[in-house]
């Protein structure tokens, strides 16, 4: 079929935005109509052939996207008809083969003549042979760096074929893809393409070919290189692993990573699992950003997929709720349809480096970090001092903690400056005794590496985590050293050691290491003569507490330390005022709190000293009382009302006592006892600067406990308890302070349980929190 010749326009289409000046749109002269031939043509455009199922998508928010309106210079109209073009006959050999159904490479490509098009290359993939038609399979590819989108301008329809004969071809069929426009639906990816169809009935004239498009020089080729059958491969259904890693460009991404995980292949789809991991040493959160469904799948032609489906965890954001804790990996699965053209896979994700993917017959041939456009990647931004220190010294901090698991103390000396080592030595010789499962050192979140450049750094926050055989698996071990770290040539040396308020027991003296049924009892060498009486203490307040059916673990840690000052370094409390102490420590990872570092810790000087007139029978009811906070540890939170806490504890350790009921009574300060004033304080005796209301506040707590207990149940009791563990993670996250040291947070905790206590109380037991306080006088005075 021949087409008459016509000029070939580009019609300007206008986009009106408000507050546009209308002298300043293009206008046109009208196009020539064509012949009755070329509308029928129209008319009968088939389905368009091999149309790829990729969905339309949408810029991710930190794209900066231009829209540029394509408009043509006004064309001026011509009086002479259009000419029928004069074709010579041609022999056999120059006709366009007659075989239907062969493909041909043809990979030519072209660069858009038009400012607005430039970034837009016009890409002929291949020519397939169909009946009697020739099928162009074209695409248009973004080659920049930036997303891109075009409003107006050409479209499928408006491309020709011409043969060298001089005949002219208009399109019969478009994919859908290409029929409003040559961008895809919410513009291109960096390195993506909108990929189509273009069918033209086959030429009657010989090669050269041309591709002609408006805004590109034309494209010449040559059907002179068939593909095989074969060119198309199928993936087996399975999962790959993946291993990559990739990085973003983005400064405000730079710590977070992108780790492919996997892929796995079913019959219509690809699912990559995905890993958003924060690789800095503090903490980090989102509020805005991208999210699972910006991520792009680009096939052999670069034409661009969406997700058609993404997990919940990446659906919002990629950040986890709450944001990343150092360290922490936040995973889920992003899935695209399967393309056809899978030789070659390209997963791309907003500023972030692409993961290249090529396939065989075999499977996963090759996987290779490219640009998103599939070049060479853009190379990670070199290092400062304080990047490099942290690496060396985390280094450092490695070495020391696989020499004490190994037991090599020289080296683990070696890495202290000269005068610590003696003391280093006799450290490592300690923590021998201790039936370590695993031990690490790392610097803390908070630590600040400032001076690094100088080759100094002073008191940096130093985390040592370890396990302890026999424990329940959650818990974990945390405690802080304070280092201090110099340059020395090219490695960095520990020039001193500090303790924090809470340092490990081995680091502040010798220890005696005695494992019972079920404790790992740690004490100083002070304490040997009485070892055996404290492994029945301990052993005695177990089985107390197991009488009484609390869930008890199989094992606890118990600390006894062998002076005051020993007892105020490792609790970070004054001796004086203290008999024990039960630490834990809370950590928010997601939707999660945890709570590690579960031990007791006695003050064995106060039992020792005769003049503190604290008997043999104190101390077993101190054991019990620290015993019964690390019994329920799990569900005590920092915003538990310390009335609740220790009143707990109070009521199984001591059990009903009237001579403490009858002191409680007969003191002036019984009426000033209050619920909602103790709700309201970080711990007890808060305010009691000489010691002389602690006691009855305790004291009360124990008897509003009792009163719970008797009025409405143990259960009901150990319910209301434990409902303050069920308070979700996020809520509790956003009232912690920015900023500020523990007293901050302990403040903040207490102004929260303020807020929620009212409401918990009226809701287990029907009553105010004022009521609850007039009730259980009322009861006292009884």
């Amino acid at each position: 079929m021949h087409f008459l010749k016509r000029s070939l326009l580009l019609l300007a289409i206008a986009l009106i935005v408000a507050g546009c000046n209308p002298s300043s749109l293009v206008t046109t002269e009208p196009l020539p109509s064509p012949s009755p031939a070329a509308n029928q043509a129209a008319l009968a455009s088939p389905t368009p052939i091999n149309t790829p199922t990729t969905a339309g998508t949408s810029s991710p928010s930190e794209t900066r996207t231009a829209h540029p309106t394509l408009t043509a210079s006004p064309t001026v109209a011509t009086s002479q008809p259009a000419l029928t073009p004069s074709i010579t006959p041609t022999s056999a050999s120059q006709l366009v083969p007659a075989s239907s159904g062969r493909r041909f490479r043809i990979e030519q490509r072209a660069t858009g003549t038009q400012d607005a098009l430039k970034p837009i290359a016009l890409v002929l993939h291949t020519a397939t042979i169909s009946g009697t038609d020739l099928v162009l399979r074209v695409g248009f590819e973004n080659t920049s760096d930036k997303g891109y989108d075009l409003f107006g301008g050409a479209n499928g329809q408006d491309a020709r074929l011409d043969d060298a004969a001089g005949g002219e071809y208009h399109p019969t069929g478009v994919s859908s893809s290409l029929r409003t426009g040559i961008a895809p639906q919410g513009g291109w990816q960096p390195g993506g393409a909108n990929v189509g169809d273009l069918t033209f009935p086959r030429p009657n004239g010989a090669a050269t070919y041309s591709l002609q498009f408006p805004g590109y020089p034309p494209l010449a080729f040559h059907l002179d290189t068939p593909l095989p059958d074969s060119a198309l491969i199928t993936l087996a259904a399975g999962t790959y692993p993946l291993t990559q890693t990739l990085y973003s460009t983005r400064e405000q991404l730079s710590n977070i990573e992108l780790r492919m995980q996997a892929l796995q292949a079913t019959g219509d789809r690809l699912i990559f699992t995905v890993g958003f991991a924060n690789i800095a040493r503090q903490g980090y959160d989102l509020i805005v950003g991208p999210k699972g469904s910006d991520a792009r799948l680009l096939d052999a032609e670069d034409a661009q997929y969406e997700p058609s489906a993404v997990s919940t965890s990446l659906k919002d954001k990629i950040a986890p709720p709450g944001g990343w804790q150092p360290g922490q990996v936040y995973t889920g699965t992003i899935s695209f349809p399967k393309p056809q053209a899978i030789a070659d896979l390209r997963f791309t994700f907003p500023e972030y480096t692409a993961l290249s993917l090529h396939f065989d017959r075999q499977g996963l041939a090759g996987a290779q970090i490219t640009s998103p456009q599939g070049g060479t990647a853009v190379p990670k931004p070199t290092a400062g001092p304080e990047e490099m220190a942290f690496a060396q010294l985390q280094q450092l901090l490695n070495n020391q903690a696989q020499a004490l698991q190994g037991g090599d103390a020289d080296s683990y000396a070696m890495s202290f400056a000269g005068p610590l080592q003696t003391e280093q030595r006799k450290i490592a010789a300690r923590i021998k005794q201790v039936p370590l499962v695993t031990y690490t050192l790392a610097l803390a979140p908070n630590a600040t590496l400032t001076g690094a450049a100088t080759g100094k750094l002073d008191r940096v926050p130093v985390e040592v985590v370890y396990t302890l055989r026999g424990m329940a698996a959650d818990n974990v071990f945390k405690n802080e050293l304070l280092y201090s770290f110099a340059r020395v040539g090219d490695q960095w040396q520990v020039t001193a050691v500090t303790s924090s308020d809470n340092p490990p027991f081995w680091d502040l003296d010798d220890v005696i290491v005695r494992p019972t049924a079920h404790f790992l009892i740690m004490a100083r060498p002070v304490s040997q003569s009485i070892l055996p009486t404290l492994e029945k203490e301990t052993e005695a307040a177990y089985a107390d507490l197991q009488a009484r059916k609390l869930p008890l673990e199989q094992r606890y840690v118990a600390y006894f330390a062998g002076s005051e000052s020993d007892f105020a370094q490792l609790t970070g409390k004054g001796a004086s005022r203290y008999l024990g102490v039960a630490l834990s420590r809370y950590e928010i990872s997601g939707d999660t709190i945890t709570t590690l570092s579960r031990a007791f810790y006695v003050n064995g000087a106060a039992f020792a000293n005769s003049e503190q007139q604290h008997t043999t029978n104190d101390r077993r009811v101190t054991i019990t009382h620290e015993l019964v906070h690390l019994v329920l540890a799990r569900d005590t939170r920092p915003f538990t009302p310390p009335w609740l806490v220790e009143g707990a504890a109070v009521y199984y350790s001591e059990g009903d006592k009237p001579s403490t009921r009858e002191r409680l009574l007969s003191d002036p300060t019984f009426t000033d006892l209050s619920l909602t004033k103790l709700t309201a304080a970080t711990s007890l005796g808060e305010h009691d600067v000489i010691g002389t209301t602690t006691g009855y506040e305790y004291a009360f707590s124990g008897e509003t406990v009792a009163y719970l207990v008797q009025t409405f149940g143990e259960d009901k009791m150990l319910a209301f308890y434990r409902s303050y563990a069920a308070v979700p993670a996020a809520e509790v996250r956003d009232k912690m302070p920015t900023f500020g040291g523990s007293s901050v947070i302990d403040s903040a905790m207490a102004d929260f349980s303020t807020k929620i206590t009212p409401g918990m109380v009226q809701k287990f037991f029907g009553r105010d929190l004022d009521q609850l306080d007039h009730d259980v006088k009322a009861w006292l005075r009884k």
